[in-house]
């Protein structure tokens, strides 16, 4: 999980953990695109890694994709 998180950092988006040691929340800020983030949370995705779901996406994420 350091690896994600790190990474998660990197492209400027906050996180938090949880009870649950493999669940984490990830909050990017307004002025991040979120395209890029979900760019790379698809990416591990794909390679098993995670699997993620949208909770909330604000008017101005939604029109980056």
């Amino acid at each position: 999980m350091t690896a994600i998180t790190k990474q998660i950092e990197e492209l400027n988006c906050n996180w938090e953990g949880s009870l649950l040691d493999t669940y984490i929340s990830v909050d990017v800020p307004f002025n991040i695109n979120y395209s890029k983030v979900k760019e790379y949370l698809e990416n591990i995705c794909k390679e098993d890694k995670i699997d993620y779901s949208k909770a909330c996406l604000s008017t101005v994420h939604k029109e980056q994709l």
